[in-house]
């Protein structure tokens, strides 16, 4: 078999490759963000979940979609928008000023 007929087929391999770890990332990203609203109502139901967010647009719509859903399961929300790059968000988080952010698996893996 010629490299022309191999490289479709490895092709449609690291497709669905893809396609099958973006579902578990999916999965997983949902079941954590579940674990976060049972454990943030349950710990403090008094205290607001606290949703950080990174400073460019697609962070702050994440941050406010989290934050629909957690309200959606009445949860007191309360948003901080724009915090800065990963090291200071991720320093809020470790601090305690926030409770979570959305965030890319490849970020939060290195």
């Amino acid at each position: 078999m010629s490299d022309l007929e191999t490289a479709p087929r490895v092709l449609g391999c690291l497709g669905a490759l893809r396609n099958a770890l973006r579902r578990w990332a999916g999965l997983l990203a949902g079941g954590l963000f579940a674990l976060t609203l049972a454990w943030a109502g349950a710990a403090h139901a008094e205290d607001p979940l606290r949703i950080g967010s990174k400073r460019f647009t697609e962070s702050y719509i994440l941050a406010q979609v989290l934050a629909q859903k957690a309200q959606s399961a009445n949860t007191s929300v309360e948003v901080r928008q724009g915090l800065g790059n990963t090291a200071i968000v991720f320093a809020a988080l470790r601090a305690g000023s926030i409770d979570l952010y959305p965030d890319y698996t490849g970020t939060i893996a290195q």
